[in-house]
């Protein structure tokens, strides 16, 4: 009993743990072993009663309950004589409650056709190293769509300790199972996975994928703080035998990933013979910090054509910066009536 007879009282680690007794009659009121022989029974046309009175109460069950329960409920994955509707269900449902005990049994199911997307989705979805594991040891055994689903899912984990073998089959004869393992090394997005990318000698008709997932791969890289890798992975698609898309996702990612040391790669964008970069500049110079950045916008003014001027007094009225005034107030007298208006 804790009692606090003058004021507010604050404990501090304290666990409540279940008595034995306690979690086996809590695991018996959601799934108790008897129900066990109908479940395995179940089938599509029936009524999903006991079935979603068990995804409701695990949801707010204690682990150790929920480790019961689990058990149980791979007992009945495990059956020979369980329906295939009930199987689907559980493996639907160790995909949200699924911890380590589960592995071995949806390992063994990633070579069954019928069950093999179930039993994926619930081992892609589990935070356990195990479960990678299984993944990693199943591309080594299954073939065509199941190993190709086993890749994606290893994409979505963002394993790491699958690039070697993602890399190996980018370069795979089966179209789709190159396919996906490049997007997979994107989806993983680690400097490792773009190293491994860069030199996969992929199929020409993957190139551009092989791109896109490089430029994931440096947004990621970004996103945890590797700005200099991340602008590296840039710079290489700013090329213009890249596509015009990866072109335009590359030069954004430098300004992000360099801000203000990208201004000079800016000011050269708004004069560059594709439209569509040049809009893109306009954003660019919106998008980037810092007083100097304004500065060197405002001083290219007076050289850019007059349509450009007025698009760029618009866009530096828009950062707010007052280091444009100067430069805004001589275009006040420029020959063009349209950069008047806009300045």
């Amino acid at each position: 009993m804790l009692q606090g007879d003058h004021g507010p009282v604050a404990y501090r680690n304290i666990r409540l743990t279940m008595l034995a007794s306690d979690i086996a009659r809590a695991a018996d009121a959601i799934l108790p072993e008897s129900a066990l022989p109908a479940l395995m029974k179940y089938d599509f046309a029936q009524e999903r009663k006991q079935e979603a009175a068990i995804e409701l109460a695990l949801r707010s069950a204690p682990a150790e309950v929920v480790a019961i329960v689990e058990a149980r409920l791979l007992a009945a994955l495990a059956a020979k004589d369980a329906t295939f509707a009930a199987k689907q269900w559980v493996c639907r449902l160790l995909r949200q409650i699924g911890t380590e005990q589960s592995v071995p049994v949806l390992a063994a199911l990633l070579a069954d056709k019928e069950l093999a997307h179930f039993a994926r989705f619930a081992l892609q979805h589990q935070g356990s190293a195990k479960a990678g594991d299984a993944l990693r040891a199943a591309l080594g055994t299954l073939e065509g769509d199941l190993k190709i689903g086993v890749v994606g899912s290893l994409g979505e984990r963002r394993d790491p300790k699958a690039v070697p073998q993602l890399a190996a089959l980018a370069e795979s004869k089966d179209s789709m199972l190159a396919q996906a393992a490049v997007r997979a090394l994107g989806r993983i997005g680690t400097a490792e996975a773009a190293k491994a990318l860069s030199g996969a000698k992929v199929a020409r008709e993957h190139r551009a994928l092989q791109s896109d997932s490089m430029l994931l791969c440096a947004d990621s890289m970004l996103a945890r703080g590797d700005a200099a890798g991340a602008a590296a992975i840039y710079r290489t698609h700013t090329e213009p035998y890249h596509d015009p898309m990866a072109r335009l996702a590359a030069f954004r990612g430098l300004v992000m990933a360099e801000k203000e040391k990208a201004v000079p790669l800016v000011l050269e964008l708004l004069n560059d013979k594709d439209a569509k970069l040049r809009e893109a500049a306009y954003l660019f110079v919106g998008q980037m910090p810092g007083v100097e950045a304004t500065k060197a916008f405002a001083a290219k003014l007076p050289a850019l054509p007059a349509a450009t001027r007025a698009a760029l007094i618009a866009v530096l009225a828009g950062r707010g910066d007052k280091a444009a005034l100067p430069a805004v107030l001589k275009a006040l007298d420029d020959a063009d009536e349209g950069v008047r208006v806009a300045a």
